[in-house]
């Protein structure tokens, strides 16, 4: 799987942002709280059924930029296959939808999340469970990367 782009709109402190993505390693740089993390969030919580950083509907809520009612997360990747897919993910205080589709062909679309979870296994080529993959190794978060190293 390859991401072309991202779209954020009304995602924590992203009103309405777009990115492209180049061929090869993309880095992300900035001052803190400029939203970093958000845009590796919400690839996450979009593509791999990831949590919120406060989970799942605290996180949900938290999510959508403070005044609004909703947010909208819209990546743009190539899949296995060779084909371009749209996945998007509409964020509300309760509720919202995902749609998965491909690029030219806009009126197929899965929106079940049990649909779209195996589709997405098939894409991305992951058989296992999508969160686990990214979350431990795509993924170190944060604070459970440097807890680790507090064990004894």
């Amino acid at each position: 799987m390859i991401i072309n782009s991202i779209e954020l709109q009304n995602y924590r402190v992203h009103k309405d942002i777009y990115l492209d993505f180049s061929k090869g390693i993309n880095l992300l740089l900035g001052d803190n709280g400029k939203g970093k993390s958000s845009i590796l969030e919400a690839i996450g919580v979009t593509l791999f059924g990831s949590s919120f950083r406060a989970g799942n509907s605290k996180g949900q809520q938290q999510c959508i930029s403070y005044g609004e009612k909703e947010a909208l997360v819209k990546i743009e990747f190539v899949g296995n296959d060779g084909d371009i897919y749209i996945i998007e993910n509409q964020i509300k205080k309760s509720g919202g939808y995902n749609k998965l589709y491909r690029k030219l062909d806009p009126s197929d679309k899965l929106s079940s999340k049990d649909e779209i979870t195996d589709k997405l296994r098939l894409l991305v080529g992951i058989d296992g469970e999508l969160k686990d993959i990214y979350d431990n190794i795509i993924v170190a978060k944060q604070n459970e990367f440097i807890n680790s190293f507090k064990l004894k």
